[in-house]
């Protein structure tokens, strides 16, 4: 009785799973090498909601790096800092990083969805690297010459990819983390955080304006 043919595996020398800036900067950088890169997300898309706000002047040495640095700085509010203002209305503090040791300004403005969108625009210029948006990775396999990375879509179809190499940037609650039951290590502050985005503000002040409620101020 003849044999059903083995399911055709795609290789690859590196998949990177999660295509947050992490991710998305990586598939860039191994791109410009040629490197063979499956960049995988379980979402249909780039963020479109507000997150991270803030890039220092080393990860602008990375953007330069990879041919971005004039587009993003396009986009984001350079050299800021924060004001810090009394129940009064009283400043009494300022914190300006507004040096230039590594070419650019220690810190600025951003938002998220625009630079991953970026980060993911420039991807359509690196052949050696295919983006799969709507995937998740349900299993991993390792031996001593490859990775077996089983994917599913959100429709069900199922398949199997193969890499030299599996980089887990798919953020703090990482399932490749667990699934490798590597732990976590260190503290967070035990508060939550609001980040808006606002459309039309007439605030065009280029720093934070941060009020504080204590009563010795």
């Amino acid at each position: 009785m003849p044999q059903a043919a083995p399911m055709s595996v795609a290789r690859h020398d590196v998949v990177i799973v999660g295509a947050g800036p992490t991710g998305l900067t990586l598939a860039n950088i191994l791109g410009l090498f040629a490197v063979r890169t499956l960049l995988v997300e379980r979402n249909e898309t780039t963020v479109t909601e507000p997150r991270a706000v803030s890039i220092d002047d080393e990860s602008l040495r990375t953007m330069q790096s990879i041919g971005l640095a004039d587009a993003v700085q396009a986009r984001i509010v350079s050299g800021y800092g924060s004001h810090y203002f009394s129940a009064a209305n009283r400043c009494f503090a300022k914190v300006l990083p507004d040096t230039l040791e590594y070419g650019f300004p220690r810190r600025s403005a951003f938002r998220q969805p625009v630079l991953e969108a970026q980060l993911r625009d420039a991807l359509a210029g690196r052949p050696s690297t295919t983006l799969r948006f709507g995937t998740r990775v349900t299993g991993l396999e390792q031996d001593a010459d490859a990775v077996r990375v089983a994917l599913a879509t959100a429709d069900g179809t199922r398949d199997e990819v193969t890499a030299r190499y599996v980089v887990a940037c798919d953020g703090a609650r990482s399932g490749i983390r667990e699934a490798l039951r590597i732990g976590m290590s260190g503290s967070t502050y035990d508060c939550k955080w609001l980040i808006v985005d606002l459309a039309g503000s007439t605030d065009r002040s280029s720093g934070f304006m941060r009020t504080c409620s204590a009563a010795t101020l």
